[in-house]
């Protein structure tokens, strides 16, 4: 189970838990839900909602699925079908929040060949195998593919020397403008 920021970046995780257990259940015992039930996690002060101060201010919160239990720091999808119109609303709203720790984890899985399969390695290493892909992938997510700026001068360098200083003499023959033909 994970916490997961809208930069999908993992905050905080708890592994171990068999897969038989409900998401409640795991998180009811994990040190986060304790945390919570107990509110002793050190939240920021309630706030505003961007342009909605009429409604006052509202707590921090952690968005859940069906499986977690409706607190003051816990918001959770309204039960049923039949519900009046807003809520369907508020649900797919929720949904869509949701869907940014379903994405973290699909691309942890993609990036991670170790979970394409069952972890191939001792059982007491798989926290720690599990473990490293999360705090991987925070840093490989932070840093992405932003080059710094002397990579960045490096290429230009190389870029005038090999258009204006040493061209040879077929190479805009193999070049489309925006297309590379190699």
């Amino acid at each position: 189970m994970a916490l997961v920021d809208a930069n999908l970046q993992f905050i905080c995780i708890d592994i171990g838990a068999y897969g038989r257990n409900s998401d409640g259940g795991v998180f009811a015992n994990s040190n986060l839900g304790k945390a919570i039930a107990a509110n002793t996690l050190q939240l920021p002060d309630d706030s505003t909602l961007p342009e909605a101060e009429h409604l006052g201010k509202v707590p921090y919160v952690f968005v859940g699925d069906e499986a977690f239990p409706l607190q003051k720091h816990i918001l959770r999808p309204y039960p049923g079908r039949g519900c009046p119109h807003d809520q369907p609303s508020f649900n797919m709203r929720l949904s869509r929040a949701r869907r940014i720790v379903e994405n973290c984890f699909g691309i942890l899985a993609a990036r991670w060949r170790v979970y394409h399969t069952k972890i191939a390695v001792r059982v007491e290493w798989v926290n720690d195998v599990v473990k490293a892909t999360c705090v991987l992938h925070n840093l490989i997510h932070r840093i992405g593919n932003r080059a710094g700026v002397e990579a960045v001068q490096c290429r230009e360098i190389f870029k005038e020397y090999f258009c204006n200083v040493a061209p040879v003499e077929w190479q805009e023959s193999h070049v489309t403008p925006g297309i590379f033909m190699g």
